[in-house]
């Protein structure tokens, strides 16, 4: 018995264990399961977080872009671009433009995450300048679900003005999102925690949006053109194309039939759907041709096919035909000399021409091959300013300055100055010296490249350099004899001959309106002579062996751009050749001035990013630039443009009003070394709205 009652007892005794080890195992069950609820939520509510802070993130970065873009749109209505142009009430009307377009960007982001928002929202409009740093507008949004999403408009400081040392400010666009935690298991533990997300951005680049384009023009050798040729000048077209009018007489050269040629330079041979066309006057062998790119149109001096009128002949560039042309003046004379006289040149818009017996003639381009075809107040013999005694012969070379006609008519050794502006002589009718229909003209410049005068010249040369004789009529009125100092030219040391002549015309490179080297056309040379006029002196000449190894004659020039100047030769050759280095124009220089964007909020001004379109790299072996400032101080150097855009922003554009920026390419060419790069690039240079976040 009593060891029944000891076995019952322990029985008993392990029951209440057992019952003590259940209350304890579910104690502990239960506490896992908080913990496990507690740690879901716990998740749940990080994991919401995360999503509001992006989109708070999201909704103030593209906020402030709204706001900007919107504020902007209302600026430019205005025709203003800062704040403190505007009046009370426009501060306010762009203030609450900005807020509305800010917010519903907002909100419609906020949407796409599922949110839905039924209630108007609450809000304070700021009241004063919106660019005072102590005044804010704040809009308040509540969604159905009882979110909050507050969006405040402030003015902070961004930085300092390094010129003045005065702080900087942009406007920023601050969101808030609150919201309860979602709460799944916790709730026996505690309430929801409301959870707070905020972001601020503002623009880091001072509200401003500025867009360049800076066009880069394909360089490119040189090539043969058609319709051989004495007396071809060439005239660039606005598209790529150069256009010739022999000055031959009936009959050519060489038996081939005078014409006018098209030449497209980008593809470097004849113009598509062009064929070199008839003149249907008998074109001088002193060009002074005129290309008006606005009407089309191309302006020669001729004489017609019966030879007894001197005429001003027409031909159309986008078409291939001649226009009608316009007589100047005629004459029973039984000499096609004395018939000739000279021009066109083209002022203030009109045509101007001088006849063989020295009246001026002012032609309305529009009326050219009209009945009565010149300008208002001009008819037939108008004017006799220019007059000279004609002995023999008429070729006019002439030169313009400003409304200035400065005349040498080399067969009678006489100078004239016709002032279009006045209709009268600018001086005396003054005796030459050099009696040839040969010779060559060009304008005097002075150190500081000034135009001063215009010259023409003739010498006989016998040894390898020598000076040349010329005389030149200064803007002044004085007539002087061998004025400019070291006008030297050459000939090639290899080359064996007797005499030879200028001929032609002197071509000045100018840039930015500073005449800087005049190139030289010597006939027979094989050599282009180069005068550099800011220090009176010769600078290396260019060979004909620069361009194809051969004895070449060169005629007339051109400027293609403001970094590549063509000459054409004898047998109708372009060459091109840098009026920096005398190079083959295998590269190209393209130069252009920027100035800085101002800020919508007037605070400073700022530079933005150059970028060359991605299509230019198949065609350039290398590129790169340099900015300076506008006294000429190299500020930044960029290598190799290739490898990714110039960011200008490093450049404070208020201590620097401007820059100058210069772009050095070099393109690929094939294997007859012709360039691969034939159509026009616009590099862009951009400054656009860049918002940073800043919390």
């Amino acid at each position: 018995m009593a060891l029944l009652t000891n076995l019952q007892k322990r029985v008993a005794g392990s029951r209440q264990e057992r019952g003590a080890v259940l209350v304890l195992t579910a104690l502990v069950m239960m506490l896992l399961l908080f913990i496990a609820a507690f740690a879901t939520d716990l998740g749940a509510w990080y994991r919401q977080g995360q999503e509001q802070q992006r989109a708070a993130d999201v909704g103030s970065l593209n906020g402030v872009q709204a706001y900007d873009r919107a504020v902007k749109e209302y600026f430019d209505l205005l025709g203003k671009q800062t704040w403190s142009e505007l009046s009370l009430s426009e501060q306010l009307i762009a203030e609450e433009k900005g807020m509305v377009e800010a917010v519903n960007t907002i909100v419609g982001l906020i949407e796409s995450t599922g949110l839905s928002f039924s209630s108007p929202p609450t809000r304070t409009i700021s009241s004063t300048d919106p660019t005072n740093p102590a005044d804010t507008s704040v809009w308040t949004v509540t969604a159905d679900d009882g979110t909050q999403v507050v969006i405040t408009r402030s003015f902070v400081q961004n930085g300092t003005n390094a010129a003045t040392g005065q702080p900087t400010y942009s406007r920023s666009i601050a969101v808030e999102i609150r919201a309860p935690g979602e709460q799944y298991f916790s709730n026996l533990l505690r309430d929801a925690p409301e959870i707070d997300r905020d972001a601020t951005a503002l623009i880091s680049n001072c509200n401003a949006v500025c867009d360049f384009d800076i066009p880069l023009e394909p360089p490119f050798a040189g090539f043969a053109a058609a319709g051989n040729g004495d007396g071809f000048r060439p005239l660039p077209t606005d598209d790529g194309r150069v256009f010739l009018v022999n000055h031959l007489y009936n009959g050519g050269y060489g038996g081939v039939s005078a014409n006018v040629v098209c030449m497209d330079v980008r593809e470097q041979g004849i113009c598509p759907n062009w064929a070199p066309i008839p003149r249907q006057l008998h074109a001088a062998n002193r060009p002074a041709d005129v290309i008006d790119n606005s009407r089309n149109m191309i302006f020669y001096p001729g004489m017609s096919q019966d030879e007894t009128k001197f005429q001003i002949g027409c031909v159309r560039t986008d078409t291939p035909i001649d226009c009608a042309s316009t007589t100047i003046s005629e004459t029973s004379v039984n000499s096609r000399y004395y018939r000739w006289g000279g021009g066109p040149w083209m002022i203030n818009d009109n045509l101007w021409a001088v006849s063989g017996t020295g009246t001026m003639f002012c032609i309305d381009p529009d009326k050219i091959g009209a009945a009565d075809p010149f300008c208002p107040g001009y008819s037939s013999g108008k004017s006799s300013a220019a007059t000279g005694n004609v002995t023999y012969g008429a070729y006019v070379a002439g030169e313009v300055i400003d409304t200035k006609i400065f005349m040498y008519h080399p067969s009678d050794r006489i100078w004239h100055c016709f002032d279009t502006a006045t209709d009268a002589a600018c001086s005396a009718a003054l005796d030459g010296t050099f009696w040839t229909s040969d010779g060559m003209k060009f304008i005097r410049y002075n150190t500081a490249g000034a135009p001063i005068g215009v010259c023409f010249a003739m010498e006989s040369i016998t040894v390898a350099t020598e000076f040349m004789s010329h005389e030149c009529l200064g803007t002044d009125g004085q007539l002087r004899r061998n004025p400019i100092p070291n006008l030297n030219v050459s000939a090639p040391n290899d080359f064996d001959w007797d005499n030879g002549g200028q001929w032609g015309e002197g071509y000045t490179w100018v840039e930015d309106g500073v005449g800087k080297r005049m190139y030289t056309s010597f006939w027979p040379s094989y050599r282009i002579n180069c005068y550099d006029w800011a220090n009176q002196s010769p600078c290396d000449p260019i060979d004909a062996e620069a361009f194809d190894g051969g004895h070449i004659d060169f005629y007339t020039f051109a400027a293609l751009n403001d970094d590549c100047l063509m000459a054409l030769g004898d047998v109708s050759k372009f060459y091109t050749f840098s009026p920096q280095t005398g190079e083959v124009c295998t590269g190209s220089t393209v130069r252009a001035t920027i100035t800085p964007c101002i800020c919508t909020d007037g605070s400073s001004r700022r530079y933005g990013t150059l970028r060359l379109p991605d299509e230019i790299e198949g065609v350039l072996n290398s590129a790169d630039a340099e900015v300076y400032d506008a006294a000429g101080n190299l500020l930044l150097t960029v290598p190799d443009l290739l490898a990714g855009p110039i960011d200008l922003s490093v450049i404070d554009g208020n201590i620097h009003n401007s820059i100058d920026l210069v772009i050095n390419v070099d393109s690929k060419v094939d294997a007859n070394d012709i360039p691969l790069w034939k159509e026009p690039f616009n590099a862009s240079l951009s400054l656009v709205v860049q918002p940073t976040l800043t919390d």
